[in-house]
């Protein structure tokens, strides 16, 4: 039953790319349509698939959170979903458009956060980003176990990173610094102690210098009481 699925599916694949043309026929579908996405980017070379996904990530229908579980495997897929991830929740995006991808994609964004220990680097940073853009506490526990990573890392490498390791820890001083939630100071005090690049120095201490103000605003208000004015 599943191979004549698969088949059917990729026969209405073949009739679509031949009937409305390669380029833009995506624009044409919607939610229901995404088993059938699913199939051709599964099946198609690499090329056609990343051009796939830009045009899910650009069509009117926002819906992607069953292409985004689908893509959580190999590099392949990670690939994939980290093209789509731009494409569907572009930092370029008006802030009501965004909101509104985002909003209607609260399975999919779960599922990422969830999967983070599991992806490649490049796709946790553009995950960590997406989740950043949500402003959502929930995600904050995923974050944090991130930094904890990050630390670890820092501390087995004696400070040293790569680029790609460089960027994704700037991605999460980032998403510290958005949520400005004192639970992210001391992570980012140990990322500052442990590295070795001065970037990502500046980072943290430019973050830890906001979540440290957040505390001590906090604490100012928590003293203040009428009794004492």
């Amino acid at each position: 039953m599943k191979s004549l699925f698969r088949a059917v599916v990729l026969l209405s694949a073949a009739w679509l790319v031949s009937n409305l043309q390669a380029e833009g026929w995506i624009a044409v579908t919607d939610r229901a349509d995404n088993p059938l996405l699913i199939e051709y980017l599964l099946s198609a070379d690499l090329a056609q698939s990343l051009q796939a996904v830009e045009e899910i990530g650009g069509r009117k229908d926002p819906y992607i959170s069953d292409i985004i579980s689908a893509l959580q495997g190999g590099h392949r897929q990670q690939l994939l979903l980290r093209s789509l991830l731009r494409a569907a929740f572009s930092p370029e995006s008006a802030g009501e458009e965004l909101e509104r991808r985002l909003a209607a994609n609260q399975e999919g964004l779960e599922l990422l956060a969830r999967g983070l220990d599991g992806f490649e680097l490049p796709l946790r940073q553009e995950s960590v980003r997406v989740l950043r853009a949500t402003a959502a506490e929930e995600f904050d526990r995923y974050i944090l176990e991130q930094a904890g990573w990050c630390v670890g890392l820092l501390l087995e490498q004696k400070g040293l990173t790569d680029a790609e390791q460089s960027a994704f820890l700037l991605e999460i001083l980032e998403y510290a610094g958005s949520r400005r939630s004192t639970l992210f100071l001391d992570p980012v005090l140990r990322i500052l102690e442990a590295t070795r690049s001065r970037i990502v120095a500046e980072k943290a201490l430019q973050i830890a210098r906001i979540l440290a103000a957040v505390r001590t605003a906090f604490r100012n208000r928590g003293e203040w009481s009428p009794a004492r004015n």
